[in-house]
């Protein structure tokens, strides 16, 4: 479980949210989004089909109609917007691009 001040349950500290995959470079000419993904603090996932305002569709899907913003706070202490709390689960959203054309070129080291 991630808190805000960028420590786990456990006491260890995480330098970032999200790490890339080493080796990995974004083929050219940019990527196709295919819709955005949802994820909560459980691991429950909800796919999000439209390509415009995620956060009202996962609200539609969850029968609410309010969240408030997360934030957990940078190494410099300055916060950062990381997700939305709605209905009692910290919800992330994600873009869904399509790699399968151009794919991403795989660095070997």
């Amino acid at each position: 479980m991630r808190l805000s001040s960028g420590i786990d349950r456990r006491g260890a500290k995480h330098k970032s949210i999200i790490t890339t995959g080493a080796g990995l470079s974004a083929p050219k000419g940019g990527l196709m989004k295919l819709g955005y993904i949802a994820i909560n603090q459980y691991g429950e996932t909800v796919k999000l089909t439209e390509l415009t305002h995620p956060r009202k569709q996962l609200l539609t899907k969850l029968g609410l109609s309010h969240c408030e913003k997360m934030y957990c706070d940078r190494a410099n202490g300055e916060p950062a917007h990381v997700g939305y709390v709605i209905g009692g689960g910290w919800w992330s959203i994600y873009e869904i691009h399509d790699w399968s054309k151009g794919g991403a070129d795989v660095h070997s080291n």
